[in-house]
C-alpha cells in the first residue's frame, strides 16, 4: 500500500497549483485481539478474533483553502490456532510454541476533499473489500499471577497470501496502479503483544477444594 500511496501523492501534486505533503504513509499500528483455547495435556486448541487499522494522508492548506487525501485501511481477522506447552505443567511461567491461520477481512476507503474557502468543496469516495488467508507461527508466555489471572505476552510473524481489492459497487472491478497491477492489503509481518489470560480451569479448581 505503500507504494500505491505514493503514487496518489505524485498524482495529487500533478493535478493542483500546490505542493501537498504526505503527513501518514500506512505506520506500523495498534490492534486488538480476543483468544479462546482449550487445554488438552500439553496442548491448546482454539480459535482467535481481531482487528487492526492504519492508513495515509496527503495535505496541504494556506489562506485561500485545503486539500486532504485519506487513506483509511481496516481489517478483521478470524483463525484458529494450536499451542505445544514447552514447560512443565506446575510451573509458574509457562512457555508455548505455536501456529495459527485463517483469514483476513479488509476494508479500504479513499476519499477526497478540496475546499476553497467560502467558494466551493467538494468530496469523493471510493471503498474496496479483499479476502486473504493467512498463516502465523508464534511463541508464547504465560505467567501466573495469582489465582486464575496469567500476564501473557507473545510475537508472531503472520504471512499473507493477498486478494483483490475489490469495488464495493461492482465485484468485478477492482484496484490498480498506474502500471496495471493489483493493488493489495498485505497485512504480512511481525506482532508483538500483551495481555491477560483468564483460567476457568484454576478457577473452578479452587472452588473444588
Amino acid at each position: 500500500m505503500k507504494g500505491f500511496q505514493a503514487e496518489l501523492h505524485e498524482s495529487v501534486n500533478a493535478s493542483y497549483d500546490f505542493v501537498a505533503n504526505e503527513t501518514d504513509n500506512f505506520p506500523a499500528y495498534f490492534g486488538a485481539q480476543i483468544e479462546v483455547v482449550f487445554d488438552l495435556e500439553e496442548n491448546q486448541y482454539g480459535f482467535h478474533i481481531g482487528t487492526y487499522s492504519t492508513g495515509g494522508r496527503i495535505a496541504y492548506a494556506d489562506y485561500s483553502g485545503e486539500s486532504t487525501t485519506e487513506s483509511k485501511l481496516r481489517n478483521i481477522t478470524l483463525g484458529g490456532i494450536a499451542y505445544h506447552r514447552l514447560t512443565t505443567e506446575n510451573s509458574r511461567l509457562a512457555l508455548y510454541s505455536g501456529f495459527s491461520a485463517g483469514i483476513v477481512l479488509t476494508n479500504y476507503t479513499l476519499s477526497a476533499r478540496l475546499e476553497l474557502y467560502d467558494i466551493s468543496q467538494e468530496e469523493s469516495e471510493l471503498n474496496f473489500r479483499s479476502l486473504n488467508a493467512f498463516l502465523s507461527p508464534s511463541f508464547k508466555a504465560e505467567y501466573k499471577l495469582f489465582g486464575p489471572i496469567c500476564l501473557t505476552t507473545q510475537i508472531r510473524y503472520e504471512i499473507n497470501i493477498t486478494g483483490k481489492l475489490l469495488w464495493t459497487e461492482n465485484d468485478d472491478a477492482y484496484l490498480l496502479n498506474n502500471e496495471g497491477d493489483e493493488v493489495k492489503a498485505d497485512w504480512s509481518g511481525l506482532r508483538v503483544g500483551l495481555g491477560v489470560t483468564f483460567r476457568f480451569n484454576e478457577r473452578n479448581e479452587d472452588k473444588s477444594e
